[in-house]
């Protein structure tokens, strides 16, 4: 209990704008999380789950944030409540998502849903929720790769993976907020992959161009064609972008600098749970220990 308060914490410190209430969160049961959510400065966020004995939300049901001049709508709905957890039903999320969206559309600029259900479940979710902007979903390992495209009309959508071992980015920048929004991952992946081919490429001689390098081969000589081709394309995709999206998928390694004061806190929490666990230890009973058998001596 007292590492999940820590968590909380440790999400209070980073900063956190909403938390989608799923089936993981359940794990100590309903009471618990409702008391950390009660305490916290975060936003528990659940639009299908209602307390059964009033009929009320069990958490808010959506926020709007309003950052540099735009207003921004985040909800968030499950399908995997726990079977043990009585004190909540959980209401049709697909119809209820589609409620928040109608909603929140007079009310924000962007709409951004939090979904925590299978995979099995994302063809109906991106059917049903075609009117969000964005769709962050849980529920899957599989992670959102940079190359993958995105719809301009519909949501564009997005998966972190298992584990909390990536940190899903997106940039979003907003020159016409008539014009749509292009995203661009997949276009600055591909530039950016096969600049790093024909630098491999071009390492056989660094003095000669590459065309001259492979004049006697043909079929290098087209690939090295098909890959201009293709930049030629990709760049062009970003210059005509007016509104940009770029995802980024960032690897939580050791390779990220710790900020000093979550540091601390993170090293501090560890003891303290480190200890309450040392001291909640069951004294070993010595009837059932190993008893040493001597052997007499003939």
């Amino acid at each position: 209990m007292v590492t999940a308060s820590k968590i909380a914490h440790g999400f209070e410190m980073v900063g956190c704008d909403g938390l989608n209430v799923g089936q993981f969160e359940f794990a100590a049961g309903y009471d618990f999380l409702k008391s950390i959510a009660d305490t916290s400065d975060i936003p528990f966020i659940s639009a299908n789950l209602k307390n059964v004995s009033n009929g009320g939300y069990a958490f808010i049901p959506y926020r709007i944030i309003e950052r540099n001049g735009f207003k921004i709508g985040v909800t968030g709905v499950t399908n995997l409540l726990p079977a043990n957890i009585n004190d909540l039903k959980m209401e049709p999320y697909l119809e209820t998502g589609q409620q928040m969206i109608d909603e929140l559309k007079f009310k924000t600029d962007f709409i951004v849903m939090l979904v925590n259900a299978k995979q099995n479940e994302y063809k109906k979710v991106k059917d049903a929720f075609a009117d969000a902007d964005y769709l962050f979903l849980s529920g899957s390992t599989q992670k959102t790769r940079p190359d993958q495209d995105q719809a301009i009309d519909g949501p564009k959508e997005y998966s972190c993976g298992k584990q909390g071992k990536f940190l899903t980015q997106i940039d979003l920048t907003i020159t016409n907020i008539d014009s749509p929004v292009v995203d661009i991952s997949s276009a600055a992946a591909k530039i950016k992959t096969i600049n790093k081919r024909l630098e491999n490429l071009q390492k056989r001689d660094p003095e000669k161009p590459l065309l001259e390098i492979f004049t006697d081969n043909q079929t290098m000589l087209k690939l090295i064609k098909d890959y201009e081709i293709q930049q030629v394309e990709a760049q062009k995709t970003l210059d005509r972008a007016v509104n940009t999206n770029e995802y980024t998928s960032v690897s939580m390694s050791r390779k990220i600098k710790d900020q000093a004061e979550v540091l601390d806190f993170v090293s501090s929490a560890l003891l303290e749970i480190k200890s309450i666990k040392n001291s909640e230890r069951k004294p070993i009973n010595a009837a059932n220990q190993k008893r040493k058998v001597t052997k007499k001596r003939s």
